[in-house]
């Protein structure tokens, strides 16, 4: 009987995990684009980007200025197709496949919730409107779990939420 190995956070790992076994990460609603454009979403994706390379988890970009500005506009690319505009990612470097594409840099599940409290960070820097704002959190919440290396044990992982109310009650 094979055993998950553990990761230096204690958490069973497995290079078996498949799709299913993580929550759904389910698309962003085209209509962002309409709502944002495409300057707005550019805007929002290079805060978050800037607000890494600032931060703990900045080494993964490296020093280079001009690769991380290529970086920052592939992402830009990615997020203005996947919210219903232009097809520029698919169009310049194919399918996404982000979890290949990110499996270079040991992603722990620490660089995780620091991106994804940047992220946050960044959408309400911005003002993204609270439905949209949400809209995004339901989708790239649960992807992040995908791009961790190695593979976590998707129940080990911390469920992060966009909004906390007084109450302590979190967004879904």
């Amino acid at each position: 009987m094979n055993t998950p190995k553990t990761s230096p956070g204690s958490c069973p790992v497995s290079p078996a995990f498949r799709r299913e076994d993580y929550p759904d990460a389910p698309f962003p609603d085209q209509e962002i684009y309409q709502h944002l454009g495409e300057e707005s979403i550019r805007k929002l994706i290079r805060r978050h980007h800037r607000l890494m390379r600032t931060s703990h988890i900045g080494h993964l970009f490296g020093k280079d200025d001009q690769r991380f500005e290529r970086i920052i506009e592939y992402t830009c690319d990615y997020f203005v197709e996947m919210l219903g505009g232009p097809k520029y990612f698919t169009g310049q470097r194919g399918e996404p496949r982000l979890g290949r594409r990110h499996r270079p840099f040991a992603l722990t599940p620490a660089d995780r919730e620091a991106w994804l409290d940047f992220f946050r960070q960044a959408l309400m820097e911005n003002a993204i409107p609270q439905e949209i704002a949400q809209n995004l959190w339901n989708w790239v919440e649960p992807l992040s779990m995908r791009f961790l290396t190695p593979r976590i044990a998707p129940q080990q992982l911390q469920r992060m939420y966009l909004y906390t109310d007084k109450t302590g009650k979190t967004d879904d």
